[in-house]
């Protein structure tokens, strides 16, 4: 523990014994005022436990009152997947103790961290609508890298018939379970998308051993040389899990490998994984886009989406 200099505040490493209830009530009071999406429970805070290269003894750092080292009023994060050579970061602190420079010592000891983890450089997302936070990025060397969108919108009564070039098709994964081609093609569909992770055999693996029928929700675009250009899942809330009056699925941003990224594509395949959504009795619809660019993004706004949350990427090299 480390108190500040003239200040009635100390900073330490987090604690996970004893630390998540005090996390998850101050990243809820948190998004209280910000409102940008980002409440938490304590089992969604735990699940990070699991994560690959996660140590949270040595990853997270909170501030707490001098004399009251239960209370949180500020955390920051660094975690580095093994995989990628960005550690992605998180400074928070509680809108009661703004504007006293604890999020600053907060960053300085997770850009610590994150060089400890050999990370290249670092990413931390913004609130397109939260100024002070881009300004506070931005007055310690940070760069818009990239955005994120959440977009939203209820099934149509009728969806658009994707198009298609001359020769191309669409199969779902579980008619040509090629696991190796399906990596490889979400590795260069996404590689140069910012906030997109290189992924392996053994984690695509493990997710669907997790959800055996996913096999059949991810759809996969062949050219007309049958190679592997494209790709879109869903993913379905099952009925169990689902508010009564609306079932709301989950359609990752499509992806299509950089030699084929023609106009439309994109499109189309937002359309195929709409169409795969409503057979499987979908009345709402999510779709996540990181990295994608803002026409690509207006497509989506074409077919009735509407932007719900939308952040911006920053990037500082260590």
């Amino acid at each position: 523990m480390e108190i500040l200099s003239s200040s009635p505040f100390s900073v330490r490493l987090f604690d996970p014994a004893q630390d998540f209830p005090a996390l998850v009530e101050l990243v809820n009071a948190i998004e209280a005022v910000d409102r940008s999406g980002e409440a938490t429970t304590e089992d969604q805070q735990r699940a990070q436990l699991s994560w690959p290269g996660r140590d949270l003894l040595r990853d997270r750092w909170v501030v707490t009152a001098a004399e009251q080292q239960d209370q949180l009023l500020g955390y920051g994060d660094s975690w580095k997947k093994p995989t990628t050579p960005t550690a992605d970061i998180y400074v928070g602190v509680h809108p009661v103790y703004r504007c006293r420079g604890l999020g600053g010592e907060l960053l300085r000891r997770i850009l610590v961290r994150a060089g400890e983890q050999c990370a290249a450089h670092v990413a931390v997302y913004a609130d397109a609508n939260n100024s002070s936070s881009q300004h506070f990025l931005r007055q310690r060397g940070f760069a818009v890298a990239g955005a994120y969108f959440e977009l939203h919108t209820s099934m149509p009564h009728v969806i658009e018939v994707p198009h298609w070039p001359a020769g191309y098709t669409l199969r779902r994964f579980s008619e040509t379970p090629n696991l190796p081609g399906l990596v490889d093609t979400l590795n260069r569909s996404y590689g140069d998308r910012f906030g997109h992770k290189i992924t392996t055999e053994t984690e695509i693996q493990r997710r669907l051993d997790l959800d055996p029928h996913s096999i059949s929700n991810i759809l996969l675009l062949f050219d007309a040389q049958e190679a592997l250009i494209g790709v879109c899942r869903v993913h379905p809330t099952n009925n169990e899990q689902a508010n009564q009056d609306s079932i709301t699925g989950y359609l990752d941003g499509p992806g299509v490998v950089p030699t084929h990224r023609q106009e439309g594509l994109y499109r189309s395949l937002a359309l195929a994984g709409m169409q795969r959504l409503r057979e499987l009795g979908q009345t709402q619809i999510v779709l996540e886009s990181w990295g994608d660019e803002e026409h690509i993004i207006s497509d989506y706004i074409e077919l009735g989406f509407t932007c719900q949350r939308h952040f911006l990427a920053y990037r500082h090299s260590l």
